[in-house]
């Protein structure tokens, strides 16, 4: 079940908050790199995801990227694709205000649409690759962004979600994080709150073949898990 309306909206004054002093502060001392980074057009294209895509017979890949923040954090040039970015958020109209204010501009401009209205703004087997990094936990309902990712894909499209685990609880909850991930022995891709469970991989498989994996990135455990649209 989704969580209320009310209870995301407490989150979204300190996630507005997080990006305004990001954007000001041009990422200060801790983010300084990933700011310029973020906004720079000739960023190389995350090689995690490159390397994943499987041949498309084309070169130019369509890829949404979904939770995205004012600004993409996947990079922008590929030398084996041309990649045709798509930024999507629910937030997209404060983040225009705060890139304005900040007098900063993205490389992509992030459109705003809530993760669970993707199909309808979209229509389905549209891109090659959905991403989403670190976001699905803020959401109203991941469950049903998944579904919508899995079915917006084209056959063999990529779907790559990167998420950090157990984000709800190790944060008590705070700001838009409202949902936890994690992965079990057997790689399923598991979603969860309270009493809620869900093993996504075996939700999606009508759709998708995928599986998750658990990595650490700075001593930080997150969990990877790809999956590839199936041709029918």
């Amino acid at each position: 079940m989704p969580i209320s309306h009310d209870k995301w909206f407490e989150g979204v004054n300190y996630e507005v908050g997080f990006w305004q002093n990001y954007l000001n502060a041009k990422g200060g001392v801790r983010w300084s790199d990933d700011f310029r980074n973020r906004f720079d057009p000739n960023r190389p294209f995350n090689s995690m995801v490159e390397e994943a895509i499987r041949d498309t017979g084309s070169r130019e890949i369509e890829l949404l990227d979904i939770g995205s923040g004012p600004v993409t954090s996947l990079g922008y040039v590929s030398k084996r694709f041309d990649i045709r970015i798509t930024a999507v958020d629910p937030l997209a109209d404060a983040y225009s205000v705060l890139l304005d204010e900040a007098g900063v501009m993205p490389p992509v401009k992030t459109q705003n649409c809530f993760g669970e209205n993707l199909l309808q703004h979209f229509g389905s087997r549209r891109f090659h690759v959905c991403h989403s990094c670190n976001a699905l936990d803020h959401s109203l309902d991941p469950r049903n962004i998944l579904f919508a990712m899995a079915q917006l894909l084209r056959p063999h499209g990529l779907m790559f979600v990167r998420v950090h685990k157990n984000e709800g609880e190790s944060t008590g909850y705070s700001g838009l994080h409202n949902w936890n991930f994690d992965t079990d022995e057997n790689r399923n891709f598991i979603l969860w709150r309270d009493s809620e469970k869900y093993k996504i991989n075996e939700d999606l498989s009508d759709f998708v073949d995928g599986r998750a994996a658990e990595m650490h990135v700075d001593d930080d455990p997150e969990i990877v898990f790809i999956g590839y649209r199936k041709a029918v």
